[in-house]
């Protein structure tokens, strides 16, 4: 990466395997009650962001590794039961209530992307992993879906920087750094 190239990056928890699959077995029970035009999350899309970073220079990427791997985040394992909707993003995910570790993480890497100078989220956050983007379906459908069957646990052993690429294919997450949480 030369100096004045640009990447847009995201920290987030990467899921296991059997996430992926129950994910994606669910994805596959709500699609014929959604519309043709939603785009459904690509499986090795899937994902738990605990920062959106935007547009980050080889110089910041030094700064979050240097940030993070100076930190003592614990591992955790976070739940996720509850279908939502978001109109205003276009978004059907799973979300749940914040678990300690994770919110303490979330509160840290805020702080650092201040202290950077990178991407502000005005939201509230709210631990999700999105499934579908592009989604228009009215409250009243979005309200007679399937239900989970069981929570999502993820089980967080390290954060994870991505970089978002749009290519042709679509999005693809391509993974640049992993740092380990505490046992």
């Amino acid at each position: 990466m030369t100096k004045n190239h640009h990447k847009r990056c995201f920290i987030a928890i990467a899921l296991s395997e059997s996430n992926r699959t129950q994910l994606s077995q669910y994805q596959q029970q709500l699609m014929p009650h959604l519309s043709i035009q939603v785009s459904a999350v690509k499986r090795e899309n899937l994902h738990l962001t605990a920062a959106f970073l935007g547009k980050i220079s080889s110089d910041q990427m030094l700064q979050i590794d240097r940030y993070i791997t100076e930190q003592h985040f614990s591992a955790f394992e976070q739940p996720l039961q509850q279908l939502a909707y978001w109109p205003k993003a276009k978004v059907l995910c799973i979300q749940g209530d914040a678990e300690k570790a994770l919110a303490h993480i979330v509160h840290s890497l805020k702080l650092m992307t201040s202290h950077l100078n990178l991407y502000q989220t005005q939201h509230e956050f709210r631990p999700h992993i999105s499934l579908f983007r592009a989604v228009s379906e009215p409250a009243a459908l979005i309200d007679k879906l399937p239900a989970l069957t069981e929570a999502i646990n993820t089980k967080a052993r390290h954060l994870t920087l991505y970089e978002s690429i749009s290519s042709t294919q679509g999005l693809i997450y391509k993974p640049l750094q992993q740092w380990p949480l505490q046992p």
